[in-house]
């Protein structure tokens, strides 16, 4: 009964909290049944979801249509991220985005065209006067792949427009079907405080669950000292199967809540302490994404409510206590672990480690001529953090250096640098992190003095190496002299070695052309005649130049017929 008592409660909160938002305003924005391949504030990589992602039948080319009445505030285009994207302003307060576009309307895909050709660039940020006006149920583009999408689909978000904090549009009443309870995997114990055990152990420990049906999974743990849990927890809808995200996540102590996470809305600036939240150590080692039912002392993460001592559970005396973990969705399905913490007296604190390096304080260690410096809020909790000199590598300059461990999150940017009188060279230098398997990931780098300056947002081993190698050109069925007409595509690949490419361009005859991206295919493309080309002969050029300014160049003549 008790139970039953505290889902019909946490339901009465999600019904109160949806009524926050219009329900009858936003249509969805496209003329299929609503699937979702990935729901707001979802786990991801250095970043929680900003909106959902509605599967687009597999494939490309689908209307994508404007939710509300509205007009076109920005449109992006870039080889990474969003891709193409729309922005709405809508007069309610709110913006739709719209993104992984494949193309957008004809009138605004030849104004974007337009900017392009007068920045010469390819990716742009535009904030368009009010010339493009949609009304709702407008098409305003064609769903796609494009940025950093991993498969066709639409990612569409609701933002506020004054604060743009990106808030969960599951809560604006879309014909999502959803009548399935979240999944629970796999549910951790983990140590606080030195010498706490856990069933008689000093690490953290996955902890057995019994499934009894209907959502309800239960379990028991013996343990002395301070305890955080840790749920690995996926959500599923009607017309989907996707790994999904949840919406809520509520643990109470002996019917206490003592900590709550609800993805309700954040603000970008929020997005990277997704690596506090989740155990990061697991998702750096096997890619498994969980929450923690307790929170950082670092985590600055606005969706955490009713967090008594961080949501750490105390099992310091003789007692047995009741642990409850409610885990919802954004459709009023719950699923809960019932946990009995059975506790006893003999947690033995253990010596405090060295090197233990603050969170909230700045940290320089200096190792030789090498120096390392972090500030506050670098990190989540106090870490220990050793700066190790390895042997060096094959074609590094310098040592490798271990800073920290890869298991151990960064949120800031922190200053690795190494003095000049340490390097035989000072040309075309870079820092590189050496993952484990050995590959080599150059970072930016500058001279700041007399120092070689870089600044990761990660910790692992580095190294410094020198990048004389150009960028590869290769051009795909291009031979000199080739015939073209209009519409027709250059189309090439390039990769460098190890700082990057970070610049390219095109010219056909001296005169700037746009030279599209797509990232994760590594495909650069020209569509000729886009731009006035006369029939006959003409010169065409691409240039790629790496970080530390190799570049490479690829030209050859071919005859235009429009």
């Amino acid at each position: 009964m008790r139970n039953t008592f505290l889902l019909l409660a946490v339901l009465l909160v999600h019904w109160v909290n949806s009524q926050d938002y219009p329900q009858n305003y936003f249509n969805p924005p496209l003329s299929i049944e609503l699937a979702l391949s990935g729901t707001f504030g979802e786990l991801r990589g250095n970043h929680y979801h900003s909106g959902i992602d509605f599967k687009t039948q597999g494939r490309e080319g689908l209307p994508v249509l404007a939710s509300a009445a509205g007009r076109v505030v920005r449109i992006k285009v870039s080889a990474y991220g969003y891709g193409n994207a729309l922005y709405i302003a809508h007069p309610n307060g709110y913006t739709t985005v719209y993104a992984h576009l494949k193309r957008f309307t004809p009138e605004i895909d030849a104004w974007v065209k337009t900017q392009q050709y007068a920045k010469k660039s390819f990716e742009v940020d535009l904030f368009p006067p009010a010339i493009f006006n949609f009304n709702q149920g407008d098409t305003i583009a064609l769903s796609g792949n494009t940025g950093g999408s991993g498969g066709p689909h639409l990612h569409f978000e609701i933002r506020h427009t004054k604060t743009e904090e990106t808030i969960n549009p599951a809560l604006f009443g879309l014909p999502i079907k959803d009548h399935k309870k979240p999944i629970i995997s796999r549910f951790y114990a983990t140590p606080i405080t030195a010498g706490t055990t856990i069933n008689g152990r000093l690490s953290q420990q996955e902890i057995a669950l019994s499934y009894l049906g209907n959502g309800v999974y239960t379990g028991e743990i013996s343990a002395s000292g301070m305890i955080g849990f840790v749920v690995q927890t996926i959500d599923q809808q009607d017309l989907s199967n996707n790994n999904n995200g949840i919406y809520r996540l509520t643990q109470l102590v002996n019917d206490t809540p003592t900590y709550q996470f609800e993805i309700e809305r954040f603000s970008f600036d929020e997005t990277r302490y997704i690596n506090a939240h989740m155990d990061y150590a697991r998702y750096r080692t096997n890619k498994q994404l969980t929450h923690k039912c307790y929170v950082e002392p670092g985590d600055k993460f606005g969706s955490y409510k009713h967090v008594i001592n961080g949501g750490v559970v105390s099992a310091l005396n003789n007692a047995t206590r009741q642990v409850t973990i409610l885990v919802e969705d954004a459709w009023g399905n719950a699923s809960e672990i019932r946990l009995n913490v059975r506790s006893f007296i003999n947690h033995t604190l253990t010596a405090i480690p060295e090197n233990v390096v603050h969170w909230n304080e700045p940290y320089t260690v200096k190792a030789d001529l090498l120096k390392v410096q972090l500030a506050p809020g670098t990190l989540y909790h106090d870490e220990v953090l050793e700066v190790k000199q390895k042997k060096p590598c094959y074609g590094c300059l310098t040592a490798v250096y271990a800073i920290g461990e890869e298991i151990i999150p960064a949120h800031k940017r922190y200053q690795l640098s190494i003095h000049k009188s340490a390097l035989k060279d000072h040309e075309k230098l870079v820092w590189a992190i050496i993952s484990p398997s050995g590959h080599r990931s150059g970072l930016t780098t500058n001279w700041q003095g007399d120092w070689l300056t870089a600044n990761p947002r990660e910790f692992g081993h580095f190294a410094v190496l020198k990048d004389t190698i150009a960028p590869i050109i290769k051009v795909q069925q291009f031979t000199s002299g080739k015939q073209v007409t209009k519409g027709a595509q250059l189309q090439l690949t390039a990769t460098d070695n190890l700082s990057g490419i970070t610049k390219y361009e095109a010219f056909i005859d001296e005169q700037w052309i746009l030279l599209a991206h797509d990232a994760k295919r590594n495909l650069w493309w020209h569509t000729f005649g886009e731009s006035p080309l006369a029939e006959g002969l003409h010169t065409i050029t691409v240039r790629m130049i790496d970080e530390v300014g190799n570049t490479s160049t690829w030209q050859s003549v071919f005859t235009y017929k429009p």
